[in-house]
């Protein structure tokens, strides 16, 4: 995070509170604003966030008229459109949503400063070729240090699953998210032999990453020349079964799928939510 401070948002509790540990240790929890996303809509958490950031967080939205119970999606955007034209914004993980009609994110080793979308443009812009080397070169000098975790979360000598403990399992699948959402980037910009080592090490720090799974099975078909769809799957179907249909939660907690289908069946449900 810019050492500056920044006002920084996530989806996930478990994240925001393991920052503000860790700020806390530091001595900089003052400087960052930990906001999330989901209590947004609330006006008593702006009230909360104004009295706690009162130099940061300086203006409270509009309270929606009557019977409304929460802040419309507009004006959290026109609100986070005003914080951004004074403070760095920045998200922990990759994310989807109305946001991201209007803004994009920007891959920064492990975190994400969100950038107004330009005009005229109907997708967001690439990873540059120095910006994906700068993040490479992040994860290969810092993979090293994440050897104990992935040895506690590896399978025993003959196979055995091991039962590590909850927040190790927490940890690997967070690492699992950025390095997968890291392979659609290298995808994304035509590097497929770089976005497929991004896959398989987001598998093995969480070997039942279903969208890692899918991005590498179909990564390799394109690699052979062959674009087309890779689903119906008999394993992606298998991977998916714990989620019961739930695609926001396959993708809150694995990242990106680049699939041809599967991106035809969310632009599809984004395109019902008016997320055009």
């Amino acid at each position: 995070l810019p050492p500056e401070g920044a006002i920084v948002l996530s989806d996930d509790l478990y994240r925001l509170f393991a920052v503000q540990s860790a700020l806390h240790r530091t001595g900089q929890e003052d400087r960052y604003v930990l906001v999330q996303t989901s209590a947004l809509s609330k006006l008593a958490y702006h009230r909360y966030l104004q009295r706690t950031h009162p130099k940061r967080w300086s203006k409270l939205p509009e309270a929606p008229p009557p019977p409304a119970r929460d802040l419309p999606s507009m004006a959290l955007i026109r609100l986070l459109l005003d914080l951004q034209a004074t403070n760095p914004v920045y998200y922990l993980h990759p994310s989807f949503g109305y946001y991201f009609e209007f803004f994009h994110l920007q891959t920064r080793n492990l975190v994400y400063p969100m950038a107004v979308n330009p005009t005229n443009q109907i997708v967001t812009p690439l990873l540059s070729e120095t910006e994906l080397a700068s993040n490479d070169r992040f994860w290969q000098e810092y993979r090293p240090q994440l050897n104990p975790l992935l040895k506690q979360l590896d399978c025993g000598p003959k196979g055995e699953k091991k039962n590590p403990p909850f927040a190790t399992i927490m940890a690997g699948s967070y690492y699992s998210r950025e390095l997968n959402h890291l392979g659609v980037e290298y995808q994304h910009a035509g590097n497929l032999p770089k976005a497929a080592e991004y896959f398989a090490v987001a598998l093995q720090f969480n070997t039942n990453n279903p969208a890692a799974f899918i991005n590498l099975l179909y990564n390799r078909q394109l690699q052979a020349g062959n674009r087309k769809t890779i689903l119906p799957n008999k394993e992606v179907e298998e991977r998916l079964e714990a989620y019961r249909g739930n695609i926001e939660m396959v993708l809150n907690l694995n990242g990106p799928i680049d699939e041809p289908q599967f991106c035809f069946f969310l632009s599809r449900l984004l395109a019902n939510g008016r997320n055009l």
